[in-house]
């Protein structure tokens, strides 16, 4: 019988965003076949306004970082970031609809992400899983036609760390222990899906906020490819979490940022001296 390879279909924010295509190059690099693309359209207003109810002002310097200088999120160079991941492992940075035609990978951009050309393209498309890289909300009709499911890198430790900022929560917290990426499959709830895989990130040689983010960047389509690939080979097992354990978290108001560079600091200093 003639090996068929594992089909995945990948959900993106947008045409330009690098964690989409990182997380394409991949895929195919681990011999999954990258079967479609979901994208939201870029001019879609009520994600706009939705978004910006939530993030605020951030929004737009976001928008502006991603699209316009279409780069990473942070303004912070370095080594460890998806920018220097993509150039350190050729891979081009290109639209995602042109990587899409490029690679004879059917691609669908859309103003909802739960709407019902979605659900036909999923009928047509019939995904082994889904993998998430951002794209709003998405409601059962998705999750349905997911295959195994919808699988999301979360940036926050579950069940511990759910909602919003969970990269700031834990060190504001000083719970340095509990800093890092959750892969879990989506469902109705906040973070409340199947547990995948648990990677924590030691926090010891980062002393700003804005770096350490340039590192889950550059670590999250790894953990997100390595879990899609666990998941259909079944080398990796959901695991369920309880609702009520953990806790919700929300947006970190930006008065706190001060003291979350001032904790991820002293924290640095303390392990160099112990060193």
């Amino acid at each position: 019988m003639k090996y068929k390879k594992p089909n995945v279909v990948i959900i993106s924010p947008n045409l330009y965003s690098r964690y989409t295509l990182t997380t394409i190059y991949l895929l195919r690099r681990m011999d999954i076949n990258v079967s479609g693309v979901i994208s939201l359209s870029l001019l879609n207003y009520s994600r706009f306004f939705s978004e910006f109810r939530r993030d605020g002002f951030r929004l737009l310097i976001k928008i502006y970082r991603k699209l316009i200088l279409k780069g990473n999120e942070n303004s912070v160079r370095g080594g460890n970031s998806i920018v220097s991941f993509m150039s350190e492992n050729n891979m081009p940075f290109i639209a995602v609809p042109q990587l899409c035609k490029k690679n004879d990978i059917k691609y669908l951009s859309t103003s909802d992400i739960n709407s019902k050309s979605v659900h036909l393209f999923l009928d047509e498309v019939r995904p082994d899983c889904i993998a998430f890289t951002g794209g709003g909300i998405i409601r059962q009709g998705v999750i349905d036609r997911s295959g195994k499911g919808v699988i999301n890198c979360h940036m926050g430790v579950l069940p511990a760390y759910r909602g919003m900022d969970v990269v700031q929560w834990p060190i504001l917290n000083q719970d340095y222990s509990n800093i890092g990426m959750t892969t879990h499959l989506m469902d109705q709830g906040v973070d409340t899906g199947d547990i995948l895989k648990v990677t924590r990130v030691n926090v010891d040689e980062f002393s700003n906020l804005k770096s350490l983010r340039n590192l889950f960047e550059q670590l999250m389509p790894q953990i997100l490819a390595e879990s899609c690939v666990g998941l259909l080979d079944g080398s990796i097992t959901p695991s369920s979490q309880f609702r009520e354990e953990g806790i919700q978290y929300f947006i970190c108001n930006q008065r706190l940022a001060p003291f979350v560079d001032e904790n991820l600091y002293s924290n640095h200093i303390r392990k160099l001296r112990k060193n």
